[in-house]
């Protein structure tokens, strides 16, 4: 019973400190990232060490995914056609050009910092980038 209650009270903690976070971020109009992750330095182990998540095992692993998953499910609800077109030049760029470089310059790291011959860099690369966009998300 004690473990569960631990649970519940890290549980609060943390929503509280993100609903703090937000509140702040708001009041004094600045990103609210900033906020969360110093509150969560300050909350854990590399600060006063309140919360402990290793305690929700691989239970994290899931509440986690379960809410990336909501917040983009939001996110989708709340889109419309206009804000697509104001960053479609921004995501065509992100997809072709950042790719592009991403796959250049990683090519030419690995070649230089692991010495492979620059056709296997280049190769890995290629599917490492597909590996990353296409298939993250089934892998465990």
């Amino acid at each position: 019973m004690e473990s569960s209650f631990e649970l519940t009270i890290e549980i609060i903690v943390a929503v509280l400190a993100g609903i703090t976070a937000q509140v702040l971020a708001e009041f004094l109009k600045v990103p609210s990232i900033v906020f969360l992750l110093s509150l969560g330095i300050l909350l854990g182990s590399d600060g006063l060490d309140l919360l402990h998540p290793q305690m929700f095992g691989i239970d994290l692993e899931v509440l986690v995914a379960l809410s990336v998953a909501v917040i983009l499910f939001d996110g989708g609800l709340n889109l419309t056609f206009e804000d697509i077109g104001l960053v479609s030049g921004s995501l065509r760029n992100l997809v072709t050009l950042g790719m592009f470089i991403t796959l250049v310059g990683g090519g030419i790291a690995a070649h230089w910092l692991a010495g492979i011959s620059f056709s296997s860099c280049f190769s890995l690369c290629f599917f490492d980038s597909g590996y990353r966009t296409d298939c993250h998300q089934f892998s465990t």
